[in-house]
């Protein structure tokens, strides 16, 4: 069996552009003051175990996908007999570091043909290699429930916190166990409660690409008291890609701002709107004939095409001054 395949460089150079990701991360936090990120999950206590990794493994083999297991680089030897091979697992897998295992666990899943089942099987293990230690708190909603009021009370202005509510939350005992209650729903609570002193997002596996979020976002919006500035919502599938998971951070922290950004801008737009149409009202002939008349015979245009022209300078310089009169980019950047 021919083991030199160029697979080392490409794991070198992935484990360098993750830790670059990282380091992005942690910059983007610091930007805005993100001492503590929060995720509230059902499943955070969910067995990685070894027997689960065997059971993919298993089926590798069974689908004749062994080779590809073979050019695997790391403790676990996959060249060993089969006969052996689970023995050899049984061996290595307790010694082995959490982030390790997780590792094996996502290469396993993309052999097998099922990348996305790294997300079910445990989220909080994939989430901790996105942040430095003790950064990230899991709790589940139950846990939530008993602490959240002290974890709001501590947070200011230089230690802000993110908080990622997953939606399904069906494993949850007391309240949750008649699975009415969804993190949605628990970030409408924390949103009367914090306002906004807390970043929050959603967490959920019910989409299954980047460009659904926003409707999703618009969907959940639309059936409650959130608006879009509430919350962000993000993909599962966000976690297998470092840097997918990194832009994801980068939207929640921006998420508010964005939003601000949006409603003033536009109701400056619509103001802007009025007062140039009053001044067009306000056009009488006098100034019909020396505007309008005169300045398209000068110019050889179409009549119509100086009043667009005119209207068209007449809002944008309203539009000006309203940003400039009401601190526009000082209070929105």
């Amino acid at each position: 069996m021919n083991k030199s395949k160029a697979k080392p460089e490409k794991t070198e150079n992935q484990e360098e552009v993750k830790a670059t990701i990282l380091k992005n991360i942690q910059e983007l936090l610091n930007l805005q003051s993100i001492t503590k990120v929060y995720f509230i999950d059902d499943a955070i206590n969910q067995h990685t175990g070894k027997e689960s990794f065997k059971v993919i493994i298993q089926s590798i083999i069974t689908a004749g996908n062994l080779q590809e297991l073979q050019a695997l680089n790391g403790e676990i030897d996959f060249n060993s007999e089969e006969t052996v091979l689970f023995d050899h697992i049984d061996q290595i897998w307790e010694n082995l570091e959490a982030n390790k295992q997780i590792e094996y666990l996502e290469q396993a899943h993309k052999i097998d043909g099922k990348p996305e089942a790294i997300l079910d099987l445990n989220v909080s293990s994939v989430l901790k290699t996105f942040f430095e230690g003790g950064q990230i708190v899991f709790l589940t909603p139950n846990e939530w429930d008993e602490k959240h009021q002290e974890i709001i009370s501590a947070v200011g202005e230089q230690n802000r916190i993110i908080v990622i509510f997953d939606q399904d939350l069906k494993l949850a005992s007391g309240r949750f166990s008649d699975q009415n209650i969804q993190g949605e729903h628990l970030i409408s609570e924390l949103k009367q409660k914090a306002g906004a002193k807390v970043l929050m997002a959603l967490l959920t596996h019910t989409i299954t690409d980047y460009e659904q979020e926003l409707p999703k976002r618009s969907e959940i919006c639309g059936r409650g008291n959130l608006i879009a500035s509430d919350f962000f919502v993000l993909a599962k599938v966000r976690l297998i890609q470092p840097e997918m998971f990194a832009d994801g951070i980068k939207k929640i922290l921006i998420n508010r701002h964005i939003e601000a950004i949006k409603v003033h801008t536009v109701d400056l737009i619509k103001k802007s709107h009025e007062i140039a149409i009053k001044k067009i009202e306000d056009f009488d002939t006098y100034d019909f004939d020396a505007t309008i008349l005169k300045t398209s015979l000068k110019d050889g245009v179409w009549e119509p095409e100086t009043i667009i022209r005119i209207a068209d300078i007449v809002f944008e310089n309203e539009l000006k001054n309203l940003m400039v009169n009401t601190n526009y980019i000082p209070s929105y950047s």
